[in-house]
């Protein structure tokens, strides 16, 4: 027996965000697949620091953390007025990030991070093989990523929340380092 799609999607998910994140000199812990608070992983900026002859160092993580929610989906929409990407969250998902965002805003202290969700939308078949490809000289894991930070009132909404994705909010190495960047420059919430 082989792994649920939906544990697949899952995989490629985090596979993604972990080799994004290596591109981007960042580093990447995911939560243990058996517990689920609504977080699924967290990216942390390296810092080096040079001892007081220039020559000696260490390397300690930087306490620029960020928070992600990650999905990985097929169901994913361009709508035609504006080419926006659509994905319909799961309420409760979308109420476990606003509401941590919101707490941290409001109450900010040494230790909460923000959270971004991020999705990786697959192409929209159920063959597997669509999803990646591989040989001896690549892998590739197929769409794109994208983030978005949640900010706003929990939602009433009994099932989803459509959240909506623009074509520069697609995750890349270099968007990881600028995000890592802002969040320690204390600009990311502006």
């Amino acid at each position: 027996m082989s792994l649920t799609d939906e544990h697949i999607k899952e995989s490629l998910s985090y596979c993604y965000i972990q080799a994004l994140s290596a591109a981007a000199g960042l580093n990447f812990s995911a939560r243990p697949y058996d517990y689920d608070y609504g977080l699924d992983g967290k990216l942390s900026k390296i810092r080096r620091v040079f001892g007081g002859d220039g020559r000696s160092r260490k390397t300690y993580q930087f306490s620029a953390h960020l928070a992600f929610q990650l999905k990985a989906t097929t169901t994913w929409q361009v709508r035609q007025s504006d080419q926006r990407i659509t994905y319909p969250l799961d309420v409760d998902a979308y109420n476990k990030i606003v509401s941590s965002n919101r707490d941290m805003e409001e109450n900010p202290v040494p230790g909460k991070v923000p959270t971004i969700l991020l999705v990786l939308c697959l192409p929209k078949s159920s063959r597997k093989a669509d999803w990646f490809s591989h040989d001896s000289h690549s892998l590739t894991l197929m769409k794109a990523l994208y983030w978005k930070y949640l900010v706003g009132p929990d939602s009433i909404n009994s099932r989803s929340v459509t959240v909506e994705f623009n074509e520069d909010e697609i995750v890349t190495a270099q968007v990881l380092s600028d995000l890592m960047d802002k969040l320690e420059s204390g600009s990311f919430l502006r």
